[in-house]
């Protein structure tokens, strides 16, 4: 399971990136209080990866890579998919955390869905966190018409509350 936080620093607005950071904590810790093997790839200036299988030490690392995380990311997102050598390229699940989906990483992320992997995306609606209205995002509503598990996120709502959703959705959709 692949955990891509978006570390853009175009997309970010208010308190936007921080909820986009406990985001991609409580999704990979999830994974991790499962056993399940997962990886946190961050798409900001360093790029850094670390692979977390337990809430051990593995666990503690990641909590110090998204610690330390700044919205420094000048490169798009969908270059951590596209990398064969990444290891997020490699996964047979993932869950892209983000402000900004653009056409290119809908299409990659419809195409690992459409070949059987698990999808999922959480989207932080950046502009309510600056007071500013929400527009529409076409490219979601293509990610959830090929069955992608798309959680939209608000200021003001609880994480668990949306992120929790996320299961049912795809559960939905096959």
């Amino acid at each position: 399971i692949a955990v891509i936080l978006d570390a853009d620093s175009s997309a970010v607005a208010g308190g936007s990136f921080d909820v986009q950071v406990r985001a991609a904590g409580s999704i990979l810790r999830a994974h991790a209080a499962h056993a399940r093997r997962a990886v946190l790839a961050v798409n900001s200036a360093e790029r850094p990866s670390v692979r977390v299988t337990s809430l051990e030490s593995d666990w503690l690392a990641a909590l110090g890579v998204l610690a330390a995380v700044e919205p420094n990311g000048t490169r798009p997102a969908v270059e951590l998919l596209a990398r064969e050598s990444g290891p997020a390229s490699r996964a047979v699940e993932t869950v892209v955390v983000t402000a900004k989906v653009s056409g290119a990483l809908a299409t990659r992320l419809v195409q690992r869905a459409l070949a059987g992997q698990g999808v999922s995306v959480a989207w932080i609606d950046a502009p309510s966190f600056a007071d500013r209205p929400t527009k529409v995002e076409p490219e979601l509503l293509r990610l959830q018409a090929a069955g992608v598990a798309v959680a939209v996120v608000r200021r003001g709502d609880s994480l668990e509350t949306v992120l929790g959703a996320v299961p049912a959705a795809r559960r939905a959709h096959g």
